[in-house]
């Protein structure tokens, strides 16, 4: 009896009026929803990124892959007896395709053209400094620190100033030499060589920046000029090749390479030192569309 209640007796479970905790119900569904939107959302965004950054990744190593065909390109040329003008060793850039229609820009100087850093004599190097901007005193500082570090020393005892007394083997170890600022060694290294083991240049197989300060050779200026100035080729190349991959992108890789067999003890040619690829990442106006469409055959 007591389950049906008194008659005009409302049931418990009767009561029209709702619960206390309905109200949270609708915020609490929102802000879920809302929570698992946003979830979603960045993952789509994470997986969007990771597929962005991977296709740059593989761009990027397709172009430095290309251009590390291209410098053996030209290597393979030197091999077969291929013998380059002046002109061509000028520096001037060259665009073509490799065989499988990756476009490639080459360019290529003789060492001759510039200053050996091993060869030179301390008045060479001032000269070149101070024809650079730097101050006489400054100049004669560095010039005389950079045969120090290259003088081969007599005593076992490492120098406490830290100076390597050995010769160079790479134009960089030039930010090793104290008193070197960054600008100055960035205006250097495209002057100077480690490679030709001769103190003088080729004027006509400089870059510009130091053919400006050469007279030409066979002059009466030369026979007086602060760097000597010498007439003929090295054998040694530097070759600097950029390629051009999709989206944009670009790597450069730069190599050195020696076809002097007679003091090398070696046939054909060799890269005797690579320098490090530079990626370059790019979009629709990317470096790889200022190259001419369709380029030449490398």
């Amino acid at each position: 009896m007591g389950l049906i209640g008194k008659p005009g007796t409302a049931s418990p479970t009767d009561d029209p009026r709702p619960a206390a905790d309905d109200g949270y119900v609708l915020p609490v569904v929102i802000w879920t929803v809302g929570l698992l939107a946003m979830l979603t959302l960045a993952v789509v965004a994470r997986t969007r990124d990771d597929a962005f950054a991977a296709a740059n990744e593989r761009n990027g190593t397709q172009a430095e892959f290309a251009a590390r065909s291209a410098i053996d390109v030209v290597v393979a040329a030197f091999r077969s007896g291929w013998a380059p003008s002046d002109a061509t060793l000028s520096g001037t850039p060259i665009s073509c395709s490799l065989p499988g229609g990756e476009p490639v820009s080459i360019s290529i100087e003789d060492e001759a053209g510039k200053l050996d850093l091993n060869a030179a004599s301390r008045s060479s190097l001032q000269y070149l400094l101070e024809r650079l901007g730097v101050d006489a005193p400054k100049a004669l500082r560095l010039s005389t620190a950079i045969v120090e570090f290259r003088t081969l020393s007599t005593s076992s005892a490492t120098d406490p100033d830290g100076v390597k007394h050995a010769l160079f083997q790479s134009v960089y170890e030039l930010g090793e030499i104290r008193g070197m600022d960054r600008p100055l060694l960035g205006r250097l290294l495209r002057l100077v060589t480690v490679d030709t083991a001769d103190a003088g240049v080729d004027p006509a197989l400089a870059p510009r920046a130091l053919r400006a300060l050469l007279p030409a050779a066979g002059t009466d200026a030369a026979k007086e000029s602060d760097i000597p100035v010498r007439s003929g080729r090295s054998g040694v190349y530097r070759i600097r090749a950029t390629a051009f991959g999709g989206a944009g992108s670009a790597a450069s890789l730069t190599a050195i390479v020696r076809t002097t067999a007679a003091r090398h003890g070696s046939d054909g040619a060799r890269t005797v030192e690579w320098r490090g690829a530079a990626s370059v990442d790019g979009n629709g106006d990317g470096a790889a569309n200022r190259l001419p469409s369709p380029s030449p055959p490398c």
